[in-house]
């Protein structure tokens, strides 16, 4: 008895042991931007919408990290900082910190400082490592000596605190921890891959799944006149499968298209992808026609006609003209 005891005392540990997982719980790249400059507090495209911004910072688009997401990255120049609240870090264990940081050329030693809170009063400093001095600037991963604290309302404060001409960025801010699967819920959809290709008249998107869960359907979105619009619905298979759409109705006269996925669940739960941009390459006419307002190609010109241009993707762009 004692021996079946002790069993399943083993078999139950170990059950629960191999239960946790590492997860990401939050991540931020600073999204994207056509805007040179931009303050913290109006910057409207952060990769995570669950948790609040603020501070003196700037988001810039120069100067991105290679190994990184690349694109838009937070840049603190003297004095400046950037407070991030409303993490929740509940029901995960042993939460690491880790960030891309670019170190100017300026100064001899780290400007940056960091601290964290459970309720935006009470702060405590983060350490970390990280080469210092003159040929050190570069981009390189830094991780936080200490775990992040357990609560639902975790606050992190990044700043500079020189009041000299040194600055800094930072870039994929990353916090992973084990969770237990009793705790967690797994994510509905996992993702292995989301791409756009100009095909012709049209952008082919193309993803992959390598596991779904309760998943209801994907909407297409995309990026215009300052937000996110759906332009198209796709139901899920609830099983690792490869998933097409065309869009025809893009803007032939932009330069980069910006496209994500918005997926739902059968409990109305929301989950968003990363945002995928396509440089568009411009149409070139082939050749022109002219028409009476009948319809009739013509060759004289009438009074009131139609220029018709015919594009190399396929694409006409019909013009009625009046002398």
């Amino acid at each position: 008895m004692k021996r079946t005891h002790l069993l399943f005392t083993f078999l139950l540990l170990y059950s629960l042991t191999q239960s946790q997982i590492l997860n990401t719980l939050y991540f931020e790249g600073f999204g994207f931007t056509n805007v040179g400059s931009t303050p913290i507090n109006s910057y409207t495209r952060f990769d995570n919408q669950y948790v609040n911004y603020s501070g003196t910072s700037t988001i810039r688009i120069d100067r991105p990290s290679p190994t990184g997401s690349g694109g838009a990255n937070a840049l603190f120049t003297a004095g400046r900082s950037i407070i991030i609240s409303g993490i929740n870090t509940l029901c995960y264990d042993s939460v690491v910190f880790t960030m891309k940081h670019y170190k100017n050329l300026i100064g001899t030693s780290n400007e940056l400082l960091m601290a964290v809170s459970t309720d935006g009063v009470n702060w405590e400093n983060l350490s970390y490592s990280r080469p210092t001095g003159t040929g050190t600037n570069s981009w390189v991963e830094i991780r936080i000596n200490e775990f992040i604290p357990i609560s639902d309302s975790v606050f992190i404060r990044i700043r500079n605190s020189t009041a000299f001409a040194s600055e800094f960025r930072i870039d994929d801010l990353n916090l992973t921890g084990i969770c237990s699967y009793l705790c967690c819920e797994p994510l509905p959809v996992v993702l292995l891959s989301f791409s756009a290709a100009q095909i012709n008249g049209a952008i082919n998107l193309q993803w992959k799944t390598a596991s779904e869960f309760n998943n209801m359907g994907f909407s297409i979105q995309r990026y215009e006149d300052g937000k996110f619009v759906t332009i198209g619905e796709i139901l899920g298979n609830n099983r690792p499968s490869e998933y097409g759409y065309f869009d025809y109705t893009y803007s032939k006269t932009d330069e980069v298209i910006y496209y994500r996925l918005k997926q739902k669940d059968f409990d109305d739960k929301k989950w968003y992808s990363s945002v995928i941009s396509l440089a568009i390459k411009p149409r070139m006419a082939m050749y022109v026609k002219y028409y009476n307002v009948m319809g009739q190609e013509v060759v004289d010109l009438p009074p009131l006609y139609i220029e018709s241009i015919i594009y190399d993707d396929g694409s006409v762009q019909n013009t009625l003209i009046r002398k």
